[in-house]
């Protein structure tokens, strides 16, 4: 038999349209990226703890990719690989760069 839960996780955002994985050095987190909430498209990273029902946002260096939703993404190892994603509705992003954010680390 199977059951869902409703832990708090203080610090949360709700968000739409995001990309998420779980890293192999850390199976116990997820790696939540960008997405958007009503009033605007988000490009920054939340990390749940699984154990703990925590939520923290990492201090993240180097190019941070601009805002964007339903974005393509992959997942190998410790790294989330970001492409493409809408701007503005359908409108895509302004960029042709692949993005690679290292949970690893």
């Amino acid at each position: 038999t199977f059951k869902w839960d409703s832990p708090k996780c203080p610090g949360l955002l709700a968000t739409y349209e995001h990309s998420a994985f779980i890293p192999k050095s850390h199976p116990e987190r997820f790696v939540v990226f960008g997405g958007a909430q009503q009033d605007q498209n988000l490009n920054d990273v939340q990390v749940i703890d699984t154990d703990k029902y925590e939520c923290s946002g990492p201090s993240v260096t180097g190019p941070t990719p601009s805002p964007r939703t339903c974005h393509g993404m992959a997942a190998v190892g410790d790294k989330l690989f970001v492409f493409g994603g809408g701007h503005k509705g359908a409108d895509p992003v302004d960029d042709n760069q692949m993005h690679v954010y290292n949970a690893g680390l």
